[in-house]
C-alpha cells in the first residue's frame, strides 16, 4: 500500500475573515497572498539574588509583533475592504486566518485544512496601497496592518465564532 505523503502548505494558501466590533459585522472571503505571520515572543529578565555573585534568568512579559495581510490589488475585489478601513473607529476586531487547499481551477471552492488561526484583540492600525510606479511591472498590492493582544489555534476557537 503507497504511503500518503502530506506536502507541506505554501504561503499563499490562507483565506481571511476580519470581523468588526462587538455585533460581529464581517468581511469574508478576502483572500491575502502574503501574510507575516505571528511573531509572540518575551524577553528575558535578569536579577541578583543578593547573596551569591550569580545572575539569574527567567522569561519576562509577552509580546505580540505586529501582524501584516497583503494581497496583488484588485479593485471589484477589495472595494469592501477598503471601505472597510474608511468607516473603521477603532472597534476591536477578531481575524481568522484559515489554511485551505487550492482548487484545480479558479472556478472551485477550496477546501478549508485544519482549524483557523484566530487573532483576537486587534486593532487596525494601517493601511497602504494601491502603489503606482509606471515604470515597473511589478504588480500594485494593498497592504493592512493589525496589532494584536492574543491569537489561539483551537476548533473550539473557531466553532465559537462560527456560532455568532
Amino acid at each position: 500500500m503507497p504511503v500518503r505523503r502530506e506536502r507541506p502548505l505554501s504561503s499563499t494558501q490562507y483565506q481571511v475573515r476580519i470581523s468588526v466590533g462587538p455585533t460581529g459585522t464581517s468581511i469574508d472571503n478576502i483572500y491575502f497572498t502574503s501574510f507575516s505571520g505571528i511573531k509572540d515572543r518575551s524577553q528575558s529578565v535578569e536579577y541578583a539574588d543578593g547573596r551569591r555573585q550569580k545572575k539569574y534568568k527567567m522569561a519576562g512579559a509577552r509580546d505580540i509583533e505586529d501582524v501584516q495581510l497583503s494581497a496583488p490589488y484588485k479593485p471589484e475585489e477589495h472595494q469592501a475592504l477598503i471601505e472597510a478601513w474608511k468607516s473603521y473607529s477603532c472597534e476591536e476586531l477578531q481575524i481568522e486566518i484559515q489554511p485551505v487547499k487550492c482548487g484545480t481551477t479558479g472556478t472551485q471552492e477550496e477546501t478549508p485544512i485544519g482549524d483557523p488561526y484566530v487573532l483576537t484583540g486587534a486593532l487596525w492600525i494601517g493601511f497602504e496601497g494601491p502603489e503606482v510606479n509606471r515604470e515597473s511591472n511589478d504588480v500594485s498590492r494593498i497592504t493592512c496592518t493589525f496589532s494584536v493582544d492574543d491569537w489561539d489555534k483551537s476548533s473550539q476557537t473557531s466553532n465559537a465564532s462560527n456560532q455568532n
